[in-house]
């Protein structure tokens, strides 16, 4: 009997074993493909190959680590994937500073991660002059900083309960100082309160027999006779 002469059973048998074998090579060439694009997208990163436009500002925590600046960059559009910086960042010779930084946005891996290394935290300049007092500093600091003055002062009252005297009066040492822009009142009195106490301390006036309080009036003390004999 020819095949032309098979019993039609015998025929659908036969097309029915050629369907399976086809759709079974399908079903078993498919878990490859998907191996073979996994292994593949290990080794492809996806990264921004031009620029975008605007720029936006990444805050840098106290204790952050290279992969918790990395999510923060993808999640603010400034590079494409985790990976299109943090594996440079493993090679690199970085070292993260808190602060708020100003990235552009949609750029390589490689260039966000420069930035990264050379860019300075963002910062508000207040510069105090000497001789200044606080009805003087207080307006100072809320026209740069855009703090409140009833904040201000509410600051310098709660500081006051730690120091001797009914003020703070001469205790905000005269100095410039770069300040974050998410400061507020309390960090930047605390600030100006720690410079005072680190400028005593460099000036060999506090000893065993001379305390913070002693050596901050015989500061301004030998301020004032510098300040008679210079004019």
């Amino acid at each position: 009997m020819t095949n032309s002469q098979q019993p039609p059973k015998r025929k659908r048998r036969t097309l029915i074993i050629a369907i399976a074998l086809v759709l079974g090579g399908a079903l078993a060439v498919n878990p490859v493909m998907q191996l073979v694009d996994s292994v593949v997208s290990r080794f492809t990163v996806e990264d921004y190959v031009g620029q975008g436009e605007g720029t936006v500002v990444i805050v840098i925590e106290e204790g952050d680590l290279g992969e918790d600046v990395a999510r923060k960059l993808v999640a603010a559009d400034v590079i494409k994937s985790f990976d299109a910086i943090y594996r440079p960042m493993l090679q690199a010779d970085l070292v993260i500073f808190p602060g708020h930084y100003e990235f552009p946005l949609q750029r390589p891996g490689a260039e966000a991660l420069r930035i990264l290394m050379e860019a300075k935290p963002i910062t508000n300049s207040v510069t105090i002059p000497e001789g200044f007092q606080i009805a003087q500093i207080v307006p100072l600091l809320n026209e740069t900083l855009g703090i409140p003055e009833p904040e201000l002062f509410a600051a310098i009252d709660k500081a006051n309960q730690n120091y001797p005297g009914p003020t703070l009066e001469g205790y905000l040492f005269p100095a410039t100082y770069q300040f974050s822009p998410d400061a507020n009142a309390d960090s930047v009195i605390s600030e100006m309160l720690a410079r005072m106490k680190q400028e005593l301390s460099g000036s060999n006036l506090i000893g065993s027999d001379v305390g913070f309080t002693q050596a901050f009036f015989l500061w301004h003390i030998v301020g004032d006779r510098d300040h008679r004999n210079a004019e």
